[in-house]
Parts: C-alpha cells; sequence; structure tokens
C-alpha cells in the first residue's frame, strides 16, 4: 500500500527567534493493518489505529473514493465520516470497521482511502487501501462542473474557485453557480441540499447553514446554470459546505465542497491532549493545546489579515459524568508568548478521583468574551473497584454527612433515654 498522507507522526516548524526554527511532535497517530472486502459497491474496511504520544482524543475517520481526472489531478468522488469520535491512550490500539457504499451511478477506476482527521482538520494519518474499480447500477446522475463563487455586491467577473477558503463578513452574501448536466433516463425534479460542518468536512454539523433548497427540474440530457446562495452562519470561523443533488434519498452527484471563512475574532483548537486518562486526588493534569488565532490571521483571499484578540485560555475538567475533578482555571497568554506558535502544557491541580476526564478549554479576548469552545473527551482504563470510587468521588460527603446526622440523632435517642431512666 502506498500512502497519500501517511503520518505517523506530525512535525510543527515553529519560530523561535527570527530566522530560527524548531520541530516539535504534535501528534502520532498511525493507521496500520488496513484491508478492505468488496461485493460490487459496497466495501467492508477495517484498520488498526495505533496512538504512540500522549493521550488523543478527537480523533475522526472517514472513507474516501478519489477519481484521477483526464489532467491527472485527483478529486474526492465521495467520502463517509464515521462515529463515533475515538480517544486513544498513549500506546493503545485498537481495531475499527466500516461499512461504505459508492454512489450507484459511479463507474470505471477509483483510490479507496482510510483517512484519520481531528474534527478541526488536523491529518493524523491516511492510508489508501487499493484501486477498486465500479460498475453503475443506476445510469441516472448529474455532471457538475465548472463551479464558482462570487460576494453579491462585488464586481460579475470577480470570482473564487471553490476550495479557495474566500473570506467575507457576517453580513455579506456568498453566492454560486455551477453547470449541471442531466444523464438521465427521463425528466425529472431534483433538490440540492447544503451540509454545512464548522472547521473541516470532519467537524460538526452547522444546522442553520443547512438544509434542502428548492426543487430543479430538468428534462434528460438537459444542461443548464445552477444559481445558488450558500446557506452560513455568521459566527467567525471556516466552513466546508457540502452541496449535493438528490432524488428522494439517492445522491444523483458528488458532493460539491465549498469552503469558505467568516471573518472577525476567532481561535481554532487544532489538538487538545492529556498526559494520562485517569487521575487521583493531588494529581496534577497537563493539558496540552495546539492552537491558532483568527482564521484569516495570515491574510485572506479578499481582505487583510485580522488582529490574533486571543488574550486568555479557561479549562474545566471533569469526569465522564460531569462532576468537576478539578478548580475552573484561567490562564493568560502574552501577545508574544511562544504558546500562540506551539504545543504547550496547562497544568491543573486534580482535587478528586478523576476517571475518563472531559475537558473543555474556552479562548477568550480581553473583555473575557468567548471565541471558540470545545469539550473532547478521553476514555480511560477501567480497573477493579473503579464503579465504587466513582461513587464515592461523586456522593462520598453525602454519606459523611448522612452519618453524622444518623450518629447525631442516635447520641440524642441515648442521651433521652438515660434522663428517662434517671
Amino acid at each position: 500500500m502506498k500512502s497519500r498522507l501517511l503520518i505517523t507522526f506530525i512535525l510543527a516548524l515553529l519560530p523561535l527567534s527570527a530566522g530560527a526554527q524548531t520541530a516539535q511532535v504534535i501528534a502520532d497517530v498511525s493507521l496500520q493493518d488496513c484491508s478492505y472486502t468488496q461485493t460490487g459497491g459496497q466495501f467492508g474496511v477495517s484498520c488498526s489505529i495505533t496512538n504512540r504520544f500522549k493521550d488523543q482524543g478527537d480523533i475522526r475517520y472517514a472513507v474516501e473514493l478519489l477519481k484521477r481526472t483526464a489532467s491527472s489531478t485527483v478529486e474526492v468522488a465521495d467520502m463517509k465520516v464515521y462515529d463515533p469520535v475515538l480517544s486513544l491512550r498513549a500506546e493503545e490500539t485498537v481495531s475499527i470497521k466500516a461499512d461504505y457504499t459508492a454512489p450507484a451511478f459511479f463507474s470505471g477506476k477509483y483510490e479507496l482511502w482510510i483517512v484519520s482527521k481531528t474534527s478541526d482538520g488536523l491529518g493524523l494519518s491516511s492510508q489508501q487501501l487499493g484501486t477498486v474499480s465500479l460498475k453503475a447500477t443506476d445510469v441516472s446522475y448529474l455532471e457538475v462542473k465548472d463551479c464558482v463563487l462570487y460576494v453579491a455586491g462585488e464586481p460579475a467577473a470577480k470570482t473564487y474557485v471553490l476550495g479557495q477558503g474566500v473570506d467575507i463578513n457576517p453580513d455579506e452574501i456568498l453566492e454560486g453557480s455551477c453547470t449541471v448536466t442531466a444523464h438521465t433516463t427521463q425528466d425529472m425534479s431534483v433538490t440540492p441540499s447544503f451540509a454545512t460542518h464548522a472547521q473541516s468536512v470532519f467537524g460538526t454539523v452547522v444546522p442553520e447553514a443547512s438544509g434542502a433548497q428548492p426543487a430543479i427540474s430538468f428534462k434528460r440530457g438537459e444542461t443548464k446554470t445552477y444559481a445558488f446562495t450558500v446557506p452560513k452562519s455568521v459566527t467567525p470561523q471556516a466552513y466546508d459546505a457540502l452541496l449535493t443533488f438528490r432524488a428522494g434519498d439517492a445522491a444523483l452527484s458528488s458532493p460539491i465542497d465549498i469552503r469558505y471563512i467568516v471573518r472577525g475574532p476567532s481561535a481554532v483548537i487544532q489538538s487538545v491532549l492529556l498526559e494520562k486518562s485517569r487521575y487521583e486526588r493531588g494529581d496534577t493534569a497537563y493539558v496540552s493545546l495546539l492552537w491558532s488565532g483568527s482564521t484569516i490571521l495570515g491574510g485572506g483571499v479578499r481582505k487583510g489579515p485580522l488582529a490574533d484578540t486571543v488574550a486568555k485560555v479557561a479549562l474545566s475538567l471533569s469526569d465522564e459524568n460531569g462532576t468537576a475533578c478539578a478548580d475552573d482555571t484561567t490562564f493568560t497568554i502574552a501577545a508574544n508568548a511562544p504558546e500562540r506558535h506551539q504545543l504547550t502544557a496547562y497544568p491543573l491541580k486534580v482535587n478528586r478521583f478523576c476517571l475518563s476526564p472531559r475537558v473543555t478549554v474556552k479562548f477568550l479576548d480581553a473583555s473575557g468574551a468567548t471565541l471558540t469552545e470545545k469539550t473532547i473527551a478521553f476514555e480511560g482504563e477501567r480497573l477493579a473497584g473503579d464503579a465504587f470510587r466513582v461513587f464515592l468521588s461523586a456522593y462520598g460527603w453525602y454519606i459523611v454527612a448522612g452519618l453524622i446526622v444518623i450518629l447525631a440523632l442516635v447520641g440524642g435517642i441515648l442521651k433521652n433515654r438515660k434522663s428517662i431512666a434517671v
């Protein structure tokens, strides 16, 4: 097997001073021993996934079909991101399985891949599983090409490509158009729909920027221009809006990925790591963060760079039941602090037994306003007696208080009896 982006560990080049750089390991997750079975357009994929760095949460994986075009470029023809989101302890290996069904109209040769990333798009690992042949079982499909984007109010000749990450203000309108040809056996009505994901296609779906659009009628063999307005959120960050044409539940086109960025003060939490996934009272939990400031910090496609307004990071640590394991702590981040450019650990003093911790990270501006927020779950190894320890940790004080009350009542009763006897 060959790898398109086989990352068994990730190195970030980080400026320490003018003209100086150093390498830092920020993740070490790898897909291994991958295989697949195929029956027609249905695939069964299995892999082992190993983590050889700190405890890593927010691990997502997807199956992709890649198509080589006539110009030898490679395009993602289809993909499916799977649940659940994984958490791996250091040196832990788990097996994953994924069932994937290719669109019924796919025909020809494709590359089958499995890819792992965080929800914010940090690449972890990928493997090419093989080159597969597909035969269409449904000859009806829509050919979508020559898609462009434009911003309402700009000159008509000013256009942007889909993956460019065009930056827009929250009050601006992003529009687009595609040339669509109906390769169908009959006239039909199709429904365009958008599924918008926060930060990357591996991110959560944004409901207010997703959903079906008005239906379009096509005659058999007809070509027309489909003009659309991209439904968008006003929260400053990057988005991937996947446009698909459907007839009922069946997809008639490959997903069209429209990447755009809403300008404004923001931050991106790329990775959250822990040293371990179970803590005793008195331990120090070190939360390692990799993040970046405003999405357009380095300059946008349309407009200039924004100032990085991150001033603080607020951290919360709780167990799997949501009970706090440490006091909420806020750290100030200086304007020229190294943690703005590299993986940095922040200490939290653990005040109770904490199994399978959840870390909530909030980046704040100088006024205390939240720029972004993320909660990462870590799955801890369960040992004999852990259930009772979790129970005592959560309810121990109530039990002690109850015993004190009972003892006081018993003592009072005995005292009363003695008084009566006298």
